[in-house]
């Protein structure tokens, strides 16, 4: 069996610009036609939108065959 070599943060970083290099170029498009399109800065919101916990509707998504046999009292690990 042969193991995957694991690359360091760094190395994995130089071969993403290798492949495909940066992107300087940027221009300011209306929201309603900016479908496909990269930000060239991170966007962050002033507040929590909703200002509250919403766990119980928004939840993970799992494989249906790990959760065999799991209950509220007996979760799967």
């Amino acid at each position: 069996m042969q193991f995957f070599k694991v690359k360091s943060v760094e190395e994995t970083f130089a071969l993403i610009d290798e492949k495909i290099g940066k992107t300087t170029d940027t221009e300011i498009r209306p929201l309603d036609e900016a479908l496909h399109y990269i930000l060239a800065e991170n966007v962050t919101a002033g507040e929590n939108v909703p200002g509250f916990d919403r766990s119980t509707v928004d939840g993970y998504a799992v494989i249906a065959r790990d959760t065999y046999g799991s209950s509220e009292s007996m979760p799967a690990s």
